[in-house]
């Protein structure tokens, strides 16, 4: 099924977080974009699509956690894409990051269910896939871990290698980075 009433409840989710996130032309767009477009999240829609993915915090909030993504070929934070039967956006989030690490995650108590960060990058071709180049429109949640014991256990269809990384570390990428930032701006409000 394309749209069910559960998928609707999702694309409402995708629009709120969305207003939240601000007035900026491009948040304006994006709004228009998943009011007018059956299923955004579905990856079938090249000229782009809304994504989950989540900054994974250890226990001592001091360090996040990096996966090395093997299409991508680099450090990013785990996530990935929406499905129909996700309840959320910030759900669709937890489960990806689940699936990639093998941990279990839970809501963060400094940002709850809101969206830290809302990414918007391209996405190579992908010709073992048949995908052409398109952008993903991707919500970034800040998450703790369920245990502090847990140990990674990367799903090495899709991920190869992880590092635990202080938040005061230099980081290159342009979603880890400014998502540290505002990380740094939550804990200093």
């Amino acid at each position: 099924m394309i749209d069910t009433v559960s998928n609707e409840y999702l694309r409402c989710d995708i629009v709120k977080h969305l207003r939240y996130m601000g007035e900026m032309k491009e948040v304006k767009e994006l709004i228009t974009y998943a009011e007018h477009v059956r299923s955004p999240w579905n990856r079938k829609h090249m000229q782009g699509h809304f994504t989950a993915s989540g900054l994974v915090m250890d226990e001592s909030g001091e360090r996040v956690l990096l996966i090395y993504h093997n299409a991508l070929k680099r450090y990013l934070q785990p996530g990935g894409h929406i499905e129909s039967e996700d309840k959320s956006v910030w759900a669709a989030a937890k489960r990806e990051v689940e699936e990639e690490t093998g941990m279990n995650v839970k809501e963060s108590a400094l940002c709850g269910k809101t969206p830290i960060l809302l990414d918007v990058h391209t996405i190579p071709e992908n010709k073992n896939k048949g995908e052409a180049e398109h952008r993903h429109f991707d919500f970034l949640f800040l998450f703790e871990l369920e245990d502090s014991k847990a140990s990674v256990r990367l799903q090495r269809e899709e991920v190869s290698d992880f590092q635990w990384v202080g938040i005061d570390y230099p980081f290159a990428e342009g979603a880890v980075r400014r998502a540290v930032e505002s990380l740094r701006a939550h804990r200093s409000a």
